[in-house]
């Protein structure tokens, strides 16, 4: 899908994004790493249900300077000036993996501004980063370009990225549409130099992070898991399910971490559709 990175002034700053689509608006609070393009080549499959995806890249990643907000209460206020700004009254979010903390931090602060909440596999409480993959690949770029270079001619290459984000990879190499994913999950990480600073102090954010003010969370909520995710654990989704008694709470088992890659795909998409369109 072709898109274009572009950058609006805040009032405290400039923030990167990238926007595609029509309709009701979600904005996408993008994981570790990441950064605006993770929209567009990871979750375009939305537009198709006639909503407007906006993907603001978080402070630290691309062009928005972690100068603009480190802990997560600080980028939740970062995204409320760049909704302000793109004169949007009202969205709904969708927090992935690392995008979590900001997210909840959103509907905490500025109920007036949220719809509607969906937690895709999320922090949400503190969490020591462990996957050496992903390490590697934002303090080194040769290893992203090298693996998107070879993995073609080098099939373990897929299975191994597959299987530590938890997807079968019977059903990802087998379908056009995941191996672009699995693709745009390679290239998010790149250029590192340019995502590095964003995922070093998501690392060091969501080490200390500590029990938010859940109950301040009003927006309907859905949570999406798999009880056997790699990367975060279902405890984290057991946790907020807990902690927010209105929620909807959906457990997958196919896909870990990264849904979009299995079999149980569509399911996924849809549920998250639905929510979004009960409560635009």
């Amino acid at each position: 899908m072709e898109f274009e990175h572009k950058i609006v002034k805040t009032e405290i700053g400039d923030v990167e994004y990238t926007d595609i689509g029509s309709g009701p608006v979600i904005v996408l609070s993008h994981g570790t790493p990441g950064g605006s393009d993770v929209g567009p080549l990871i979750f375009s499959e939305i537009i198709s249900h006639d909503f407007r995806l906006i993907t603001p890249s978080r402070p630290g990643y691309l062009k928005t300077s972690l100068d603009l907000g480190k802990t997560p209460e600080e980028q939740a206020k970062v995204f409320y000036h760049f909704i302000e700004a793109l004169n949007i009254e009202k969205a709904s979010f969708l927090a992935w993996s690392g995008g979590g903390p900001l997210a909840l931090n959103f509907a905490i602060n500025y109920p007036e501004k949220i719809s509607s909440l969906v937690m895709l596999s999320t922090v949400t409480k503190k969490l020591v980063e462990k996957s050496m993959l992903f390490k590697l690949f934002v303090k080194n770029e040769f290893l992203p370009r090298t693996l998107l270079s070879a993995k073609k001619s080098l099939p373990f290459l897929n299975n191994l990225i597959c299987k530590e984000l938890g997807a079968n990879p019977k059903i990802a190499l087998s379908d056009e549409k995941k191996l672009k994913i699995l693709d745009a999950l390679i290239a998010s990480t790149m250029p590192s130099n340019l995502r590095f600073h964003g995922y070093a102090n998501d690392a060091e954010q969501f080490a200390k992070l500590e029990d938010m003010e859940f109950h301040k969370v009003l927006c309907p909520t859905m949570i999406l898991f798999d009880e056997k995710d790699t990367q975060v654990h279902v405890h984290h989704g057991d946790h907020l399910s807990e902690k927010i008694p209105h929620s909807v709470y959906l457990k997958f088992t196919k896909g870990g971490h990264t849904p979009m890659l299995d079999e149980e795909s569509i399911v996924v998409i849809e549920h998250m559709v639905k929510f979004f369109k009960e409560h635009v």
